[in-house]
């Protein structure tokens, strides 16, 4: 199995964008496409990656409010995005099962992220029978 490096396993959240890994690749898109084909990295959305936790196999899937959390944090910063309603909810314990449309604010400027499928963390079409999120 591919070995993750430490500037995508010491990101907020283990979720990173391309051009985070800069520094480290001189050609992170390629770097990136390399370590999903091993396993280890799974693209959450377009421009968004995610690293698997170390004690975790490859059938592991991220609930959707944690994926919700890893995009919000890679494309506005650590701690920097709040969670609303009832994402915020879940991960505080306060549900005991999981919503079906997690939702984080988008900055003013209306910058948004999508799925490849085209559905936004906060749109209301995911399904609400899932636990899980599927990545594309």
């Amino acid at each position: 199995m591919t070995a993750v490096p430490t500037a995508i396993t010491q990101a907020p959240l283990r979720t990173i964008r391309p051009q985070d890994l800069a520094a480290v690749y001189t050609q992170p898109n390629v770097q990136l496409a390399r370590l999903t084909r091993g396993g280890r990295v799974r693209k959450a959305a377009p421009g968004l990656y995610y690293a698997l936790p170390d004690d975790q196999d490859v059938t592991w899937l991220p609930t959707l409010e944690a994926v919700a959390a890893g995009a919000a944090t890679a494309l506005y910063g650590d701690r920097v995005p709040v969670l609303m309603h009832l994402t915020a909810a879940r991960l505080h314990g306060a549900l005991p099962a999981p919503s079906a449309s997690p939702s984080s604010p988008s900055p003013p400027d209306g910058d948004r992220c999508a799925s490849s499928t085209g559905r936004t963390p906060s749109s209301p079409s995911w399904p609400a029978t899932s636990t899980t999120w599927t990545p594309p």
